[in-house]
């Protein structure tokens, strides 16, 4: 709790189900982060981040946002994730907790961005392309999900070569 860490130019992969949890401070500046079988980033409650051109691939949560935190993205590539549709690219997780997304690129990913329970999702100036959402039992499928109070916007971004049920 109230622990700061700065990652510049660092590449965490982990054969675990998490690879890098903030309670505090987290600031990354072109980092890259995967997880295959988990979560690359896990932001708890209260946590902060600012991740300007980082890359996240091929984990099955590429970043949680938990009650009460935020994360700031700039720049950053969401590519391959959401394992097949039993994960996400981004899952924004209950009141006050949010999200703002400028710039980023979301490519090739089989689950969508979800938002629930009151938590806040702000896109803009960003491009989807290529990404295909796999349906599964009990699964909300859709690019991008708000339910449960969740609030969203969406500005100035391109979708595109959506795949099966992807796009919504």
């Amino acid at each position: 709790s109230g622990a700061e860490l700065d990652l510049e130019g660092c590449k965490v992969q982990s054969s675990t189900t998490l690879g890098v949890a903030a309670t505090g401070a987290l600031k990354a500046l072109g980092s890259s982060f995967t997880v295959a079988g988990g979560t690359a980033v896990r932001l708890n409650p209260a946590a902060r981040a600012s991740l300007t051109q980082c890359s996240f691939g091929e984990s099955q949560f590429a970043l949680w946002v938990a009650n009460g935190a935020h994360a700031d993205l700039h720049a950053c590539a969401f590519d391959r994730n959401g394992a097949e549709g039993k994960g996400s690219i981004i899952t924004v997780n209950g009141a006050k907790a949010s999200l703002t997304a400028e710039d980023c690129h979301f490519t090739n990913n089989t689950a969508g961005i979800r938002a629930l329970d009151g938590a806040t999702v702000a896109i803009s100036k960003s491009s989807f392309k290529d990404n295909g959402i796999t349906p599964q039992e009990g699964a909300y499928l859709g690019l991008v999900v708000l339910f449960n109070g969740a609030q969203g916007t969406l500005a100035n971004s391109t979708f595109e070569s959506a795949g099966r049920g992807g796009g919504r």
